[in-house]
């Protein structure tokens, strides 16, 4: 813009020109409209600008989360990062259910109990579920760090899942190495991949990755296999992102990583400013679209 308004009053006077104003307010308006957001009527066949976050309300939405990082977009991309070595009981308000700070399924590492010596992180055992507050789309990636105490058979499992329908369905990640259906706590079929056998002190790096109808299972970062079953996804919409583990389980969840966009609705049952404005924004999108008709 600066290059722009230079040559304009290079070639000519502001002061003495009514051309040059007029080419410069000409100008400026144009500029405007083309980074505004449009809610006009298209004639492409394309539809309208979606609803988008202003710089404010991104700062609104992030504080919504505790933890290690989290950066969002105006329209809605997040990415949250819990590092629990570090920060462990310090970002555990998201999670459901609540954490017990010294026994139950999952819980701080505190170095009081033989399994947990030397370790940081969050503590998981035996039978158990944890799932991040948030709901996002069903075009998310998720990656976890976990450390196993203990050695398991095959019908043991730590899942990464990806819940919807009022976290009723179920599909998840096995150590990255298979994928399968859930029903609560249990696995109830695999959907690819063999069920992998859970090693002593055990390192792994696994997650899940949704786009565009199909699940894939991960291990550092790398696709293991996937599906794109209609039965498997069967009414697929959002829902919220954790962890379930069964069996004799004994391990750490280090860090966890998900990626993603946030379901609109969900941003607007927990901000009212968000939604005043979006029910506005609503509105007036529905006035431009049967005006256009």
């Amino acid at each position: 813009m600066r290059a722009v308004l230079g040559s304009v009053q290079r070639h000519f006077s502001l002061e003495r020109s009514p051309r040059a104003l007029a080419l410069l307010v000409g100008f400026l308006a144009i500029t405007w409209l083309s980074s505004a957001p449009i809610l006009l009527a298209r004639d492409d066949g394309k539809e309208s600008e979606a609803f988008r976050l202003t710089e404010e309300e991104c700062e609104r939405v992030e504080s919504l989360f505790h933890a290690s990082k989290v950066t969002i977009t105006p329209d809605c991309k997040v990415e949250v990062f819990y590092d629990f070595e570090e920060d462990g009981d310090l970002i555990i308000e998201d999670w459901r259910p609540p954490v017990s700070a010294k026994k139950g399924v999952i819980r701080p590492a505190s170095g009081g109990d033989g399994a947990s010596e030397g370790v940081s992180g969050m503590i998981i055992a035996d039978t158990g579920e944890w799932f991040l507050h948030a709901r996002f789309l069903p075009e998310v990636k998720v990656d976890v760090s976990f450390l196993s105490f203990t050695g398991g058979a095959k019908k043991d499992a730590v899942c990464t899942v990806f819940a919807w329908n009022k976290l009723k369905q179920r599909i998840g990640s096995n150590l990255g190495e298979q994928g399968v259906l859930l029903v609560g706590k249990s696995v109830a079929a695999p959907v690819g991949g063999s069920a992998p056998t859970i090693s002593y002190e055990q390192k792994s790096e696994f997650g899940f990755s949704l786009a565009e109808g199909t699940f894939s299972w991960t291990t550092r970062g790398r696709e293991r296999g996937s599906t794109s079953s209609k039965k498997a996804l069967r009414r697929l919409g959002p829902g919220q992102v954790g962890l379930v583990w069964a069996g004799r389980v004994s391990g750490c969840i280090r860090t966890f990583r998900v990626e993603g966009t946030l379901d609109l609705d969900w941003i607007t049952d927990e901000d009212e400013g968000i939604a005043k404005r979006h029910r506005e924004w609503e509105k007036k999108r529905k006035a431009v679209e049967k005006k256009g008709r």
